[in-house]
């Protein structure tokens, strides 16, 4: 529910500084995230526990083709629960052309083993 006119309003947006309307910043954070799900923590994570040094570089127009690269920055047992640990993530999303629109770091408590389980 973000009606800021740099969001919605094209003749608006096309005096600013980019000349269109921007993507809402949260939801490229949101999207990127999601988009990491499958190949990082799906049926793992117990919790996200935080994100940091969250940046959006660039901007994103509606259009855009997101990418996103995820890597573990650091990990270490947790200290309350023997099945889970913690991860440290830094996701870095680009654009089409390559360029980084937004980057950060994301805290989560994952269980240790994950038994995989068919759905029919």
């Amino acid at each position: 529910m973000n009606h800021q006119p740099l969001h919605l309003d094209i003749e608006y947006s096309a005096k600013a500084e980019f000349g269109k309307p921007l993507m809402n910043s949260l939801f490229t954070l949101g999207l990127a995230i999601g988009l990491t799900v499958n190949y990082t923590t799906l049926g793992t994570t117990v919790g996200n526990l935080g994100f940091d040094k969250v940046e959006f570089p660039k901007p994103v127009f509606a259009g855009d083709t997101i990418y996103v690269e995820t890597e573990v920055i650091n990990k270490r047992e947790s200290k309350s629960s023997p099945n889970e640990g913690l991860l440290f993530f830094e996701h870095r999303a680009k654009n089409q052309n390559g360029e980084i629109v937004m980057k950060c770091q994301r805290a989560a408590l994952m269980k240790k083993r994950f038994n995989s389980i068919t759905i029919t």
